[in-house]
């Protein structure tokens, strides 16, 4: 409904018409969430990580594991394709026995095509879909760059970022020995996205950087998926694991670090932007294990390091990583600038008898955000489970709703490893759906028995609740006119034109708004003529 009316200000002989433009978009305060589908992907009983990818399109579910590749109609869950992902690897013809390293897939809904990779001793391997049936053919291949030898170094788990021009492979170096697990540097890739989409896919245009050595990139760079158009090619990396790598001490770091793979497309190479430091809230590796029922404390929930996917929406950047918080382990998040590599926005996600470990972020266009991470805490029937929290962004304050049981663990897990490890992990992943930007998709282990892992794909389902169309109040400030409205409308930008004549009259209010995180204030200046104002 459109209200309008003309107020007399305080004596003045200034004129305001205000108006609620009838096109304005809704404001969200809130968001309801149903669980979708929510089936179970693969069990296995080996004493290694599950590294679960998932991804989606207008037909197909696809969860990609450390040991399996399986496609589910997305309309009812039912299974159209499975196979061990070493078959899979070579139906795209890589032929491969060796051990892998964590897989990726993204599906890509600008080309309508999937993409994967994964680490396959000793070398990086990516493969492409011919079309968007995930059930027919693929085309592998295998980027033969290495930093070293196979004595000196390796790879690790994969991970994959893509925008409109690009796709960006990373993983990091591990050193062959060494008293600590601490990686010495990052392998980064960007390869030309219209190279790839040839049959088979065209490689030789690729730009490799060598290994990017932490002290100066980071550690472990996370380039972004970005499906909006964008061509960033922006990279993440904490700037330390939370973990001295000489002494293996924890440690406490207050810096992430951003660049942007420039000229991703060609032609000629690729090349690195600068390097940007962004100071965040002090983090440091989780400081114990995560705890189970059975009063056990060696279930590895790794480091402070970015695991899952950076996932970038418009012009920001969307994060998380999992961190020591008093005693428990906790989700810490991040929005970030993708333009000027500014830090937005962050926080926590805790509780006081659980710990959060391995999350993964996705985010929509219309504010939704979800985080999708474990839980598993020592009271009674606190096995590890699938937890999910879902929020909102309005006026650049992003508000979480209690997490979300998605998937309850039914055992304490112990199957330890040759190196006596308790193994768990090592990320979950979460995307938006590309026909529906209110529906995201998860997938993430839990323990299915004593000795027993399992992964769960979930589908959520996000409902932002309206608010009534924003009011605005109007007085004068020194023979100025502040306009106000209630900070739920952030989403609205003001308007003003001379007359409602015609469609094309409203501009832009060029006044720059400010708040005090309940109110939205914009002081314009008077006039002797009408003015009129709206909320687009």
């Amino acid at each position: 409904m459109q209200a309008s009316k003309i107020l007399s200000l305080f004596g003045s002989t200034a004129l305001a018409a205000l108006v609620i433009h009838p096109w304005a978009t809704p404001v969200h305060a809130g968001v309801a969430v149903t669980i979708g589908q929510n089936f179970t992907d693969h069990t296995s009983s080996q004493a290694f990580y599950a590294n679960p990818s998932v991804g989606v399109n207008a037909d197909y579910v696809v969860g990609l594991s450390q040991e399996t590749f399986a496609v589910y109609n997305k309309s009812d869950g039912s299974q159209a394709q499975w196979m061990w992902v070493n078959d899979f690897w070579t139906s795209a013809g890589v032929p491969n026995n060796a051990t892998g390293g964590g897989p990726r897939i993204v599906f890509d809904p600008t080309v309508q095509r999937w993409f994967a990779a994964q680490v396959l001793v000793p070398n990086m391997r990516l493969a492409v879909s011919d079309t968007a049936d995930p059930t027919g053919t693929w085309h592998g291949v295998t980027l033969p760059d290495r930093p070293g030898s196979t004595s000196d170094y390796h790879f690790s788990t994969a991970f994959l970022g893509l925008d409109a021009q690009g796709v960006y492979v990373s993983s990091v170096v591990l050193p062959a020995s060494g008293t600590f697990y601490v990686p010495t540097g990052t392998a980064l890739w960007s390869l030309p996205k219209a190279d790839l989409l040839s049959v088979p896919p065209i490689i030789t245009n690729r730009t490799w950087f060598g290994q990017l050595f932490a002290t100066n990139y980071g550690y472990s760079l996370d380039p972004a998926i970005a499906l909006d158009g964008s061509t960033g090619g922006n990279v993440l990396a904490t700037a330390s694991a939370g973990l001295d790598p000489t002494t293996g001490n924890h440690e406490t770091n207050n810096n992430l670090v951003s660049l942007g793979i420039l000229n991703a497309g060609g032609p000629g190479a690729a090349r690195l932007g600068a390097t940007q430091t962004v100071l965040v809230p002090p983090y440091t590796t989780l400081l114990n294990n995560a705890l189970q029922p059975d009063g056990s404390s060696n279930l590895t929930d790794w480091d402070a390091e970015m695991t899952a996917q950076v996932y970038r929406v418009g012009d920001v950047l969307f994060a998380a990583q999992g961190i020591a918080f008093g005693p428990r382990a906790a989700v810490r998040w991040y929005r970030l600038s993708a333009i000027n590599h500014a830090l937005l926005e962050f926080g926590t996600i805790t509780d006081p008898s659980l710990d959060f470990y391995f999350p993964s972020i996705a985010a929509n266009t219309n504010g939704t955000v979800v985080l999708a991470f474990n839980g598993s805490g020592s009271s009674s029937n606190a096995f590890v489970s699938c937890y999910a929290a879902v929020g909102q962004t309005l006026n650049g304050v992003t508000t979480f709703g209690n997490p979300l049981l998605l998937t309850n663990g039914l055992a304490s897990y112990q199957n330890l490893d040759s190196g006596g490890y308790n193994n768990w992990g090592s990320y979950s992943t979460t995307c938006v759906d590309p026909t529906d930007p209110n529906v995201f998709w998860t997938i993430n282990a839990y323990a299915a028995g004593p000795a027993t892992w399992a992964t769960q794909i979930t589908q959520l389902l996000t409902s932002p609740s309206p608010q009534p169309s924003p009011q605005f109040s109007v007085a004068n400030d020194g023979g100025n006119l502040l306009l106000s409205w209630p900070v739920t409308a952030v989403p609205f930008h003001l308007e003003w034109a001379p007359s409602v004549a015609g469609a094309g009259a409203w501009s832009r209010v060029t006044q720059t708004a400010t708040t005090n995180g309940t109110t939205v204030s914009v002081t314009v200046p008077a006039t002797n003529s009408s003015a009129f104002f709206r909320l687009q």
